[in-house]
């Protein structure tokens, strides 16, 4: 394959020489010696090696100036990541324990794995007894299937028709101890974006009084909102029996379905890697630039946790000196250490001064991660075993690493992008969209005019189609807003926007088929009156298409599709009319509103008989 990249640096410096040589008869024929002795022409050889040094750096790429494109496209180093699993445990009652953040839990499976708890965890005797969802005055009873991961349940956003609330009672109540850690509440979910970035709104849990009344706890969720799969981390409240809870599905962001798999307590979310207490690196030996090495590709959140100390003093980390005054205690890092001033450019360290490190975490990244179905040991107990494997886990990017996600960020980026695109691009994102309408050079509140350099984005939550429409949330608004900006070009503006609705009565008669079942015609075209004047496509109505934003509604267009329906002859009559109001034909609607069906009234009668309603 060619490259693409030009090659400048095509020209050497014999080249030059010659060039400039020739020059010399056209531009002073008077000079006539042209040999290496004269001054003229040593200085043409300067004159050729600087340019050749000019030409060299043009055609020249280094790490730096590679560094410095990829900043441009948005991509700066990643530092490593440690691997994430969660332990779930087996069916032996388990003792209570209360286990501080950063117990080491080890696996008889792999001796080299080294994994510490991220949370203060108390465990519970208790086990989770029933489960239910409330889907409106309904209670759907779950069985054990989600305790022992098996019989996964799906649930809908609340607002596209799914639950309420999940309600789960346990075996015994618990009860909150004084200083103790917090109880985890595991849930384990596969979801549209399988969790791997970003987050919803937080879960809400609730805790049940003996009188039946729920009162809200405060949780440590790190499953994003039910984002991705983790735990819920609570304390019970004193004040009332400990023994029913419920998760709050139906406040929040929470837009897009997800699949539970898994409920349980007592599940332990473990990270790898090593906590490192303060430790000497080297001595100062009171000379200007010097370097002291060390490793840090594997340091966690290096930039944040790296806190160099001599004696009392602590040392500012940067990204280069040449800012830094005298005095300024800066040091920056090199792939090799830690580089300190010269005294113009930072302040020398004092000679004989100790250099340490604070307190820092080291993982393995990439290679710290752990297959499904290890087991567990915490405190010297057999605990249980991660039904998942770990996350992968992540080394520090090099430049290489920088450039490979540089290109493949210029490969998915459309600076420009059709209505059709976007479209596209919103119906598959996790953000929960049923339909999505871009309309070109459009602003809401100039419908009818021309809004060069604006499209407004019409959008419909997820829902079932078989429930009336409800208005986007600002929240849900201001997600796609800031989904759509890296999209957009320079001053170009986004409007978001749901439609708005506007009610039609419809009326029509219809004249069928000596032998057509009457019941059975009515049916037919009253779901399809209902399926066209919609905003999303109805389950038992596939193939029609729901009605375009903006398009006015016409008898016209009504008769047609009746006419189509089997074993209708005649549509003597049709009238429309926009909601409770006077018949009228068309009805008119501005470039954001939809047709939705209110009143509808088919009747029908065979040929040569009197009418049936």
């Amino acid at each position: 394959m060619t490259s693409i990249v030009p090659i400048l640096d095509d020209t050497e410096f014999a080249a030059l020489v010659e060039d400039g040589r020739g020059l010399i008869p056209r531009y002073a024929p008077d000079w006539t010696d042209h040999n290496l002795h004269d001054p003229g022409i040593t200085l043409i050889d300067l004159i050729a090696f600087l340019v050749d040094q000019q030409i060299y750096r043009t055609g020249f790429v280094g790490d730096s100036l590679r560094g410095a494109f990829t900043r441009l496209m948005g991509i700066t180093p990643r530092g490593p990541k440690a691997a994430e699993v969660l332990v779930w445990p087996g069916p032996a009652t388990l003792p209570i324990l209360d286990l501080e953040a950063g117990t080491k839990v080890t696996t008889p499976d792999i001796v080299e794995a080294k994994f510490t708890l991220t949370q203060h965890i108390r465990t519970v005797q208790s086990k989770i007894d029933k489960i239910a969802l409330v889907t409106g005055d309904e209670v759907k009873h779950l069985g054990n299937g989600l305790r022992e991961g098996r019989d996964p349940v799906t649930l809908l956003p609340h607002t596209g028709g799914g639950p309420r609330a999940l309600v789960f009672s346990l075996s015994a109540p618990i009860a909150q101890l004084a200083n103790a850690g917090a109880i985890s509440l595991g849930i384990s979910l596969v979801t549209q974006s399988d969790g791997a970035s970003g987050a919803w709104d937080a879960i809400t849990l609730e805790q049940q009084d003996p009188a039946g009344h729920w009162h809200p706890l405060e949780v440590k969720d790190a499953t994003g909102g039910l984002a991705r799969s983790g735990v819920i981390l609570f304390k019970p409240s004193p004040l009332s029996t400990a023994q029913v809870f419920r998760l709050r599905l139906d406040r929040g962001f929470r837009p897009a379905p997800v699949k539970l798999t898994r409920l349980g307590l007592n599940v332990l979310p473990l990270r790898e890697g090593v906590d490192v207490t303060e430790q000497k690196i080297g001595d100062s030996t009171g000379l200007p630039d010097q370097q002291i090495e060390f490793f840090s590709d594997d340091i966690v959140n290096r930039k944040s946790a790296l806190t160099v100390l001599t004696g009392a003093d602590a040392w500012a980390l940067v990204a280069d000196l040449e800012t830094s005054g005298p005095l300024d205690r800066h040091v920056r890092l090199s792939p090799e250490g830690l580089v300190f001033g010269n005294g113009l450019n930072g302040q020398v360290p004092p000679p004989g001064a100790q250099v340490r490190l604070a307190s820092l975490r080291r993982t393995k990244g990439h290679a710290g991660a752990v297959a499904k179905g290890l087991n567990w040991v915490v405190a010297g107990l057999p605990y249980g075993s991660n039904i998942a494997p770990s996350t992968p886990g992540r080394d520090r990017e090099t430049l290489s690493d920088l450039a490979r996600r540089a290109r493949q960020v210029a490969k998915r980026r459309e600076a420009v992008l059709s209505a059709q695109a976007l479209e596209a691009r919103l119906l598959v994102s996790p953000l929960g969209l049923a339909r999505v309408q871009v309309m070109p050079r459009h602003r809401p509140g100039l419908d009818g005019a021309e809004a060069p350099g604006s499209r407004t984005v019409l959008i419909v939550p997820a829902r079932d189609p078989n429930l009336p429409p409800h208005p986007a949330t600002q929240t849900l608004r201001e997600k796609v807003e800031g989904f759509l900006a890296p999209m957009r070009l320079l001053g170009e503006r986004f409007y978001v926007s749901p439609p708005l609705y506007v009610g039609v009565d419809v009326t029509v008669e219809l004249v069928v088929e000596a032998d057509a079942d009457l019941q059975a015609v009515r049916s037919v075209a009253e779901g399809a009156i209902r399926a066209r004047l919609w905003d999303l496509r109805r389950t038992q109505d596939q193939i029609i298409v729901p009605w375009q934003a903006g398009r006015d509604v016409s008898a016209g267009e009504i008769e047609g599709m009746m006419s189509g329906i089997s074993q209708v002859l005649q549509v003597p009559d049709c009238q429309i009319a926009p909601a409770r109001l006077t018949p009228c034909d068309p009805i008119p609607l501005s470039d954001r509103e939809i047709a939705l069906a209110q009143s509808v009234t088919v009747t029908v009668r065979r040929a040569r008989e009197g009418g049936q309603r």
